[in-house]
């Protein structure tokens, strides 16, 4: 996870090579990324515009917490990372609070406003804690028990604030059916959890119908499953081979992607290029530039394009840009110009003949031939 304040506002997307001064940057604020990391790449997932907050953000295993900062809006949103990679809010806490302060270690999360401090565990919220005297307090100080919170005030010793007898949760929030007035249920608080969202809910006794995408038990014991049944991915149980066929293996001169070791690691956003000017997003994070076509780049630089498939992206100046693309190299071109490119490889110009899906085609005109797609 990123908090970076170097980003371009509704561009989400990493920097790809680019000459000095080709692009200018402007509209800069605020924002939250989401990126697998393999070892050696970091790869785009998702990312929340914090443009309209100053507050904090904290970060556990389980959840992301952003603060409000604004007079109108306050309190703390719980994010959680899904499967796919995407953000999904979760639940708000400390409603009506100005967090200024924010900490999150293993299940706990501390906030601190001018009412005191507030305490959360697992989404469920604790009484607000008002402070035992008018001293400055560091939440990173506290250590937590089975019976409460102690945090060091320094010379003023620990403040201590109880764990409470009973932590109440929603009646429920996730629209489960309870069982028949009639129905005989012996179990009492069993536990459901959603793997999809993160989501924890505890029925009162038995018989509850869990709505789709829920299943009986811990998050705990629903991971211990997934590792004992699965290996690597948690589809298949056994390791499978990759067909050799599927794999292109680009040598030194074509690869298409330059590695550096002077580069440096910092995390990089593009600014706007000419793919995004006027785009239109579509459903599942696709977009249509009505002069390129359907694309999606949430693998920028790389691009898949309906027609064309597979294609590298790199800006140039003035609005062009380079593609590259397995079927036919390193082609350039613009808005203005598009579907002809001009071919880096036989330094002529094609034309691109994308109308018909089935039946791509463009035209040489060096060799003034037609060439079908393999």
């Amino acid at each position: 996870y990123f908090e970076n304040q170097n980003v371009q506002l509704g561009n989400y997307r990493p920097t790809p090579l680019l000459l000095e001064n080709s692009i200018n940057l402007k509209d800069f604020g605020r924002s939250m990324t989401v990126c697998a990391y393999d070892g050696s790449n970091l790869y785009f997932l998702d990312e929340l515009d914090l443009s309209q907050t100053t507050g904090p953000i904290a970060i556990n295993n389980d959840f992301i917490y952003i603060a409000h900062s604004q007079r109108n809006e306050k309190g703390v949103d719980a994010y959680r990372v899904q499967e796919n990679g995407s953000l999904l809010l979760i639940d708000s806490l400390f409603a009506s609070h100005n967090i200024q302060e924010l900490l999150a270690k293993e299940t706990i999360l501390l906030g601190k406003s001018i009412s005191g401090i507030h305490t959360s565990q697992r989404l469920l919220e604790w009484p607000t804690h008002t402070l035992s005297g008018n001293f400055y307090l560091n939440l990173k100080n506290f250590s937590a028990t089975s019976t409460g919170l102690a945090i060091s005030s320094g010379n003023y010793g620990v403040e201590w604030i109880p764990r409470p007898t009973i932590e109440s949760q929603p009646s429920n929030p996730f629209n489960f059916i309870p069982p028949p007035e009639d129905a005989i249920v012996t179990q009492v608080l069993v536990p459901y959890y959603n793997p999809s969202t993160g989501e924890s809910w505890t029925s009162e006794t038995g018989g509850w119908t869990a709505p789709d995408g829920w299943i009986k038990g811990t998050r705990e014991e629903y991971e211990e499953n997934q590792k004992s049944t699965s290996r690597r991915s948690g589809s298949f149980n056994n390791w499978q081979e990759l067909n050799t066929e599927n794999i292109y293996v680009f040598e030194t001169e074509e690869a298409p992607i330059f590695f550096d070791v002077n580069a440096t690691k910092a995390w990089k956003y593009r600014p706007s290029t000419a793919i995004d000017l006027q785009v239109e997003e579509l459903d599942g994070k696709w977009k249509n530039q009505t002069w390129f076509g359907n694309f999606y780049d949430l693998s920028f630089p790389w691009i898949y394009h309906t027609e064309l498939q597979w294609l590298y992206f790199s800006e140039s100046s003035e609005g062009s840009f380079w593609l590259w693309s397995k079927e036919l190299g390193w082609i350039w071109t613009q808005a203005s110009a598009f579907p002809y490119c001009f071919s880096n490889s036989n330094e002529g110009w094609l034309y691109l003949d994308l109308k018909d899906r089935n039946s791509l085609r463009y035209y040489d005109f060096k060799s003034e031939d037609w060439i079908k797609f393999d």
